[in-house]
């Protein structure tokens, strides 16, 4: 096969799913394979991936071979072809709340998909997956410098990778099992990641009596957090049973990252409340700690 110089190639090798087939490629001018080391080689067929340098170009030698003992004629397909933008870097440039289509094929020369993303604050990822019935594939998470972060598979069916990952460019590449094809669909979600606190009338720790209304008060940082949906829940305590579920409400998020509920508590005792700011497509969701109670009679 003649490849030029600077040219990303794709190679790759599907024998039937019960042989096992080496491919290794060699430089142009080979005269003699045992006598020359390949300059690549797959063991077992599989993918290959290969740009010639500067001294490189030419036509160069293609080896397949059975490895075993096994007798009988081993049929096997051989596939090459220059690299596309979805096969190497940059890759697909996907950004957060984008969807993507794209098919593999594990006996063709479609293998891998590479998609490329920004981060420009630590945020919480998600990349979401769903894929047609005949088709497997891994996915993997990569940082800009090939890094591996993280790695899911389809064998389960639909799913999804989540990661904090910190300012920054990644990668994440699908890349077909065995020989299976098919239809796949991928979304990104980068989100901020947030902090949610809570206090009674601006404390941690409060005291109230039954004459008037208590603040509920939620604070969710960063600001990308603005409007969204804030679920407060207030326990009671019993001496006996412990702390109880009272009742539950819900608020948004300001344009601060503030909000705040107005309570008038029923009796005297004990009292907790926690939040859990559910999140948006810009902030992750986070939940806080407790913020406590003591109601007594007015004049106790």
């Amino acid at each position: 096969m003649v490849f030029a110089a600077g040219t990303t190639y794709r190679l790759n090798l599907a024998a039937a799913r019960d042989r096992c087939l080496s491919l290794a490629l060699f430089p142009p001018k080979t005269k003699s394979f045992s006598a020359t080391s390949p300059i690549r080689r797959a063991a077992c067929g599989g993918y290959l991936v290969f740009t010639p340098g500067p001294d490189g170009g030419g036509r160069y030698s293609l080896l397949v071979e059975a490895e075993g003992s096994r007798a009988g004629l081993q049929p096997y397909r051989l596939d090459s072809a220059p690299a596309g933008a979805d096969d190497t870097a940059p890759g697909l440039l996907i950004r957060s709340g984008e969807r993507r289509r794209g098919t593999l094929a594990g006996s063709g020369i479609d293998v891998v998909d590479l998609y490329r993303f920004e981060v420009e604050h630590r945020s919480d990822v998600t990349i979401s997956f769903d894929h047609s019935r005949r088709l497997t594939f891994d996915l993997q998470l990569l940082g800009a410098e090939g890094e591996r972060r993280a790695r899911a598979s389809t064998e389960t069916g639909a799913g999804k990778l989540r990661r904090q990952l910190d300012e920054g460019e990644y990668y994440f590449a699908l890349r077909a099992v065995d020989q299976s094809a098919g239809r796949y669909r991928v979304a990104l979600l980068v989100r901020e990641i947030t902090t949610t606190a809570v206090a009674f009338n601006g404390s941690a720790e409060a005291r109230s009596t039954l004459s008037g209304s208590v603040a509920l008060e939620v604070r969710v940082l960063p600001e990308a957090a603005a409007g969204g949906v804030v679920r407060l829940q207030l326990d009671r305590f019993d001496p006996i049973e412990g702390w109880q579920f009272s009742r539950t409400f819900t608020t948004r998020a300001g344009s601060n990252g503030s909000a705040a509920v107005y309570w008038k508590p029923p009796t005297v005792g004990r009292w907790r409340f926690h939040a859990v700011y559910m999140g948006t497509r810009a902030a992750s969701p986070s939940s806080s700690g407790y913020a406590c109670l003591v109601v007594t009679s007015p004049g106790g």
